[in-house]
């Protein structure tokens, strides 16, 4: 199983601390659980659009594929590798 951090917004401030969500993704990043996109360490948020993503980036030290759950019109997108939606909800047929 592999796994990713999910920084949540509301307790992380997008301007301050992209230095402090940097480093996190550094203690995690070599971890076997870790999940990782084309050598990439994985890293998502809910939120976070004024995120200082490169700063965030050089915090981390490693390589970051990052894919945030921006607001719709929020947050610059050129800045992402990916994009995030906790709002979509998915349906599985039975099995």
């Amino acid at each position: 199983m592999k796994v990713f951090i999910s920084f949540d917004f509301n307790w992380y401030s997008p301007t301050s601390g992209a230095s402090a969500v940097g480093a996190k993704i550094a203690q995690y990043a070599n971890l076997p659980a870790q999940l990782m996109y084309n050598g990439k360490v994985f890293a998502s948020s809910f939120a976070g659009d004024a995120l200082d993503v490169a700063t965030m980036r050089s915090a981390a030290g490693v390589p970051v594929f990052w894919a945030p759950n921006f607001h719709p019109g929020v947050g610059d997108f050129s800045l992402i590798d990916g994009a995030l939606n906790w709002m979509v909800i998915v349906s599985c047929p039975s099995i």
